[in-house]
């Protein structure tokens, strides 16, 4: 998110999530979106004229990589998000700062060699949403350097815009009618372009349960829903693809499948495909590398999104997971993905995970029909293998120079590749990001420009707990003591706390490490005015809320707090606490 669950880069459709609130690790990587515009806080962009990009880059300085003061604070960055990589460009998203009590807008960047990037940030998407959120980039697809669409986010109205470019981001125009996601665990909206006008928009809400796939035949002029999952039935074995990304190679074919990690939790390790543009699909049974019971717990299987080279000729990659150990599996078509056969396979050793809990899986990219690339964090470290001739050979490689453990590979193409990594400093968990240019041999980090909406280090938002933060750096507890209310907890993976006009709902709440906060200011319900209100939570700086407005604290609500009850202060109610308590 904002935990990102990411896709093998097999899939043509990426991710950014919903940096969303949706719980995706593209949170960590600040998917934000740059200053304000003067349009009311979740109106949808109008048909705009051509808009000039915001700027252009090509010798970017090198960064100093993560600067972090504790936990609950930002640290300094900028702090990447890859959010397409493929077709000759590679689109990345930074910012400034991973979260802490502010938020900042983010850049936009496209490269086609991975060393020089240009700043191409639509101008339309620089919104600020409410006083203290910016929109999102949720997401991206280009099918050349010069021709592509990007998406932003909008977590107050749900709404997602789409702007569209055909000069590389030089310009930027926004398609008339846009979409919307929710801002549940999982909930999405990806995007693939398939020709300058075709484009399939499909929506995730697993905890609805829902989903809706809709196509474009006129750029994003119009819309038409083709499916809304499988049919009801009494099996075992779902009858079409549910809440899992696809894939389009025109606008009849397609396939569905779970990625590399599962892009949902609920989500088959099974493939779908479909003749006549996603209305109807059928489930199909590639070969594994290893047997495949569950996709959860021991012999978890998985597949990415195959990658074809031509209308016949296909890679479709598959992992097994049993234990600590990791089947990877290179299934070939020549045949338009009728039938399937293991091309090739290898077997890893995964590192050790936490009690109850599976390991990272290994990284699977196939960029092309002769060059794949696995990445995976093993019991010495990061390690690549390659293979350069559709597997008959593989080449191993240990990256000693690489920190962190490996959550994202995007190939650009057969030398080219990106790969995120999750650095752990204290509780936190920030990105970073590292390039290949031969085929997985050596990896350098990739440099990106410092963004000047950051504040120093040394600013009052980094210093705000102070001396009364507790010794590892987390909020301590205002009181120990059972709560004179009745308190429950919360399931929703953003547990919202409203302020209306006579008493916030819910005024005392249990929540877990994992979970965020939002506020919403509903002081004018109930045909009330309504007020201004001011937000004190946890020592860090004061939020201020106009009638109808609503903040999210991007942070886990374990990265800044002790375990215990934690007092939040509103103007609304002088003298009185609203209790968050951190189990």
């Amino acid at each position: 998110m904002r935990v990102r669950l990411v896709l093998a880069v097999s899939s043509l459709i990426l991710l950014a999530a919903c940096q969303s609130s949706t719980g995706r690790a593209a949170e960590a990587s600040g998917d934000r979106v740059s200053a304000p515009v003067s349009v009311p806080a979740g109106t949808p962009p109008p048909s705009s004229p051509v808009l000039p990009a915001s700027g252009a880059l090509s010798a970017p300085a090198t960064s100093d990589g993560p600067v972090a003061s504790q936990p609950g604070t930002p640290a300094y960055g900028p702090y990447p998000s890859v959010v397409f990589a493929g077709h000759g460009v590679v689109i990345v998203a930074t910012n400034p700062a991973w979260d802490g009590p502010l938020s900042y807008p983010s850049t936009l960047w496209s490269s086609t060699d991975l060393t020089h990037w240009r700043d191409i940030t639509p101008p339309g998407s620089q919104r600020l949403i409410s006083a203290n959120d910016y929109a999102s980039f949720d997401e991206a697809s280009f099918i050349s350097p010069s021709t592509g669409w990007v998406t932003t986010w909008d977590s107050n109205a749900l709404h997602v815009a789409f702007y569209r470019t055909v000069d590389g981001g030089k310009t930027w125009t926004v398609a008339p009618v846009g979409s919307e996601h929710g801002d549940h665990a999982g909930d999405a909206d990806l995007i693939q372009l398939v020709t300058p006008t075709l484009v399939f928009s499909e929506t995730f809400s697993p905890t609805g349960p829902g989903m809706n796939l809709s196509v474009s035949t006129d750029a994003g002029s119009s819309w038409r829903s083709v499916y809304n999952g499988p049919q009801a039935t009494t099996s075992d074995v779902p009858s079409g693809p549910f809440d899992q990304p696809m894939v389009f190679l025109s606008a009849r074919r397609g396939f569905a499948a779970s990625g590399i990690p599962v892009f949902e939790f609920e989500a088959p390790g099974e493939v779908f495909t479909t003749r006549d543009g996603g209305a109807d699909w059928t489930r199909i049974t590639p070969p594994a590398p290893a047997p495949c019971t569950a996709v959860a717990g021991p012999n978890e299987c998985m597949f990415a999104l195959p990658v074809f080279t031509d209308s016949d000729h296909g890679v479709l990659a598959g992992e097994v997971i049993n234990g600590a150990k990791a089947s990877i599996g290179f299934d070939t078509t020549s045949d338009d993905g009728v039938t399937w056969r293991l091309a090739s396979s290898i077997d890893l050793d995964l590192a050790p995970s936490p009690t109850n809990t599976q390991p990272h899986p290994a990284l699977v990219a196939t960029p092309t029909g002769r060059t794949w690339l696995v990445v995976a964090q093993t019991p010495t470290g990061v390690v690549s293998r390659m293979s350069t001739d559709a597997g008959l050979h593989w080449s191993e490689n240990s990256m000693t120079g690489v920190r962190g453990t490996p959550t994202a590979l995007n190939a650009l193409d057969a030398t080219d590749a990106l790969l995120t990594t999750s650095i752990n400093i204290g509780v936190l968990g920030l990105p970073e990001l590292y390039k290949t240019s031969d085929a997985g041999h050596t990896w350098q980090p990739v440099a990106f420009p410092q963004t000047p909406q950051a504040p120093a280090a040394s600013s009052t938002a980094a210093t705000t707990q102070g001396s009364g933060s507790s010794p590892d750096g987390l909020a301590p507890v205002d009181s120990t003591l059972q709560p004179a209310r009745p308190c429950y907890p919360e399931s929703a993976p953003v547990v919202t706390i409203t302020i209306n006009p006579d008493t916030p709902e819910p005024d005392c709440v249990i929540v877990t490490t994992t979970q965020r906060l939002r506020v919403v200011n509903a002081t004018n319900a109930f045909d009330q005015p309504g007020t201004v209100i001011t937000i004190n939570f946890a020592g860090l700086p004061p939020r201020t809320l106009q009638r109808g407005d609503s903040t999210t604290y991007q942070m886990p609500f374990g990265t800044y707090l002790a375990p215990g009850q934690h007092h939040m202060q509103s103007s609304k109610y002088p003298g009185s606490n609203i209790v968050i308590w951190l189990k």
